[in-house]
């Protein structure tokens, strides 16, 4: 919890950061109409290597009545880039989801080149303009706009209109390219009651709030007495941002999306609404008492656990035999958990793994064999429920998708759902169904995100994202030295968790002739792998793999003037300090915890004798949040190093970053001392 109240100050949650502000400052755009600046432009100044800049970003959000659907959400993006080079020609293609209750609606874009001084448009055509079928429920609209060269300007427009007027949706102001100008307006109606959240540390231009009363004119079906005149307050945004760069990527940094320049928003309450008379056709709205309240994460876990049971987890025969029988002759739930991840594994393809959407039952999955992955995890606690086992979806946010923030409450905070179980015995266990590749018990690193939300019946709870298998690598060498100035030897290696994943997917993707050009590379750097054997290398619901090989290397080696020099953890492990900038700017992310036991023996040839040795160390980092443990051996003409490195806690704070500094660079320095050995006259 520390860690993350400090990546909200540090991100600036809550609280916008404000500049110079001016509320009368405007830009005023009009399609397809550029600037002489902008036709002159052929870089960008605060940033000359960016291939492309967002001259101008602007949405509106607003809330328009009709008499068919009364009120209605309408969202209005405008955009124009600049394209300075090929490596940006992706901002041409233009995608964004939209659901069943939605409609597009003034799509258009053009592309704008300079052709012998004139300047000419290419106007996107209905054959450049696609839809997709992203789930059930939700779709996607995809332009590609036609005509884009270097130098060129493309802009486009697009509205969204939604029956749905009880969410803001977010506005992201900070882009992969360089932004001129950010610009968000909303307008809410009175009986939407919400807050807001402000991320990033960009200032604002302009920022404004403030209450402004609306009017509508409702027709009569009575011709005589004319329309009648309904007003109601709003709350008025408008925020800008100015010259907004592209985000500072730092290494073992956690997702850009917890640090980058939005605004996010809560919907409080949705008010009931009474309309009293003020004179003649005029007519006032008024706020009642709230009918809707969903500012908690109980209330909200509630009304998605209602909606669960009522939709996707209502009585389905035929999965309900379909979980019998993938379960017949197991009698523990241990084994029940397994027959069944193992069945959805084998058999249903997941498909769009980060996008959030819920199906009101099965049928479309059954049939087509694939859904999401959150989909796939549903289908899995059903399954495992038809069959006795204690199963509940946890809401997740992965590591791409940014840390959830606990005093925000929203469900479309989180983009993945997945599995808890709890057997006879009291065990509990998280699982990803939509995750083939990895053991039961091992939830994808992606999914490793601090605290997921479980949804039961009667209240949510937050369940720690960690794992039954740990992560470990441990590798014993032992060599000789042949005649051609060669170690020669072998190795016996055992790989745990997400170690012996990638280590079958390496296998599996790109088989066993490649295997040493990614497996101990820097050994083989000056050598070569033979006689690799391995015990069910594709058996990956399996939490640990096995193997050896035999090697021979050169690695690190040099034979000169009667001496031997080489360095005997073969430029394995730690080799160089991965954080050589002067500051840091965001916290740390190592990885997830991992215990790394390498070992190596090397039979000294009997006309050498040692000269220098390096010498047994031990090095921590913080409370022990980080071990390195150096021992060296001699005895019986061997040299025998054990070289072990423990990563406990893998969330480093940036006010700690030069001490980790330090840390790793004494421990790459340990790594690079060497063995001298001397012959014998």
């Amino acid at each position: 919890m520390r860690f993350i109240i400090s990546l909200m100050l540090c991100a600036g949650f809550l609280l916008p950061f404000l500049g110079h502000t001016q509320a009368n400052k405007q830009l005023n755009t009009k399609f397809g109409k550029l600037s002489h600046a902008e036709e002159e432009m052929k870089f960008y100044e605060k940033d000359p290597e960016a291939p492309a800049v967002i001259l101008f970003d602007k949405c509106k959000v607003s809330c328009v009545y009709n008499r068919s659907n009364g009120f209605v959400q309408q969202y209005e993006r405008h955009v124009r880039i600049k394209i300075f080079k090929k490596e940006a020609y992706e901002f041409a293609t233009v995608i964004f989801p939209f659901d069943e209750d939605m409609k597009v609606m003034e799509l258009k874009a053009i592309c704008i080149n300079n052709e012998s001084g004139q300047w000419k448009e290419t106007k996107l055509k209905n054959e450049n303009v696609f839809e997709e079928q992203l789930t059930q429920k939700v779709k996607l609209k995809k332009m590609v706009i036609p005509g884009v060269k270097e130098g060129c300007i493309i802009e486009y427009m697009y509205t969204i209109e939604d029956q749905d007027i009880t969410s803001l949706p977010e506005w992201v102001f900070q882009n992969d390219i360089p932004t001129i100008w950010s610009e968000y307006e909303a307008e809410v109606p009175q009986f939407i009651s919400f807050n807001k959240m402000y991320q990033g540390e960009i200032p604002f231009s302009v920022i404004e709030e403030k209450p402004e009363v609306r009017s509508l004119d409702v027709a009569s079906t009575n011709s005589s007495s004319g329309p009648s005149h309904y007003s109601y307050e709003i709350a008025y945004l408008r925020m800008v941002q100015e010259n907004v760069p592209v985000m500072k990527k730092e290494r073992f940094m956690l997702s850009p999306k917890n640090y980058i320049s939005r605004v996010r928003f809560q919907i409080n309450a949705v008010y009931e609404t009474e309309v009293t008379h003020s004179q003649g056709n005029f007519f006032v709205i008024r706020n009642k008492k709230p009918k809707e309240v969903h500012n908690t994460w109980n209330k909200q876990g509630k009304l998605l656990n209602e909606y669960l049971e009522e939709s996707i987890f209502s009585t389905n025969e035929s999965l309900n035999k379909e979980s019998k029988t993938q379960v017949s002759g197991v009698s523990t739930d241990k084994g029940k958990v397994q027959a069944i991840y193992d069945y959805i594994s084998k058999n249903y393809q997941a498909s769009f793994p980060n996008y959030l959407s819920i199906p009101k039952d099965f049928n479309e999955v059954l049939s087509t064999r694939k859904g999401s992955c959150s989909v796939l995890n549903l289908m899995m606690i059903y399954m495992l429920r038809a069959v006795g086992v204690t199963a509940s979806p946890v809401m997740i946010s992965t590591q791409n998708n940014g840390v959830v923030h606990p005093a925000f409450p929203g469900l479309s905070s989180f983009n993945r759902i997945i599995t808890y179980v709890e057997l006879e015995d009291g065990t509990k266990l998280l699982a990803d169904a939509g995750e083939k590749d990895y053991p039961l018990g091992l939830l994808p690193e992606e999914d490793i995100n601090y605290d997921g939300m479980r949804i039961t019946k009667d209240s949510v709870s937050w369940e720690p994202l960690t794992n039954k298998v740990a992560n470990k690598v441990i590798m014993n060498f032992t060599f000789n030295f042949n005649e051609e100035d060669e170690w020669v030897g072998s190795s016996m290696f055992s790989l745990s968790g997400y170690e012996a994943v990638n280590f079958r997917k390496l296998w599996k993707n790109e088989g066993k002739d490649k295997i040493n050009q990614y497996f101990i590379r820097s050994v083989l750097s000056e050598g070569s792998l033979d006689d690799i054997k391995l015990e069910n290398p594709e058996a990956f619901h399996e939490p640990q793999l096995k193997g050896s090989l035999k090697l021979k290397t050169k690695t690190t080696l040099q034979v000169a003037n009667d001496k031997i020099y080489f360095n005997p953890t073969l430029n394995m492990g730690i080799t160089e300090n991965p954080f050589k900038s002067d500051g840091r700017e965001r916290e740390i992310y190592l990885g997830i915890p991992l215990d790394e036991n390498l070992t190596f023996s090397y039979k000294i040839p009997e006309n050498y004798k040692v000269e220098e040795l390096p010498k047994s160390a031990k090095i921590y980092f913080g409370e022990k949040a980080i071990l390195f443990d150096y021992i060296v051996e001699y005895k019986d003409n061997t040299v025998r190093v054990n070289a072990k490195m423990s990563v406990k806690q893998p969330l480093i704070f940036k006010e700690e970053y030069k001490y980790l500094q330090t840390f790793y660079g004494e421990v790459a320095a340990k790594m690079q001392e060497q063995v001298v050995l001397t012959k014998i006259k």
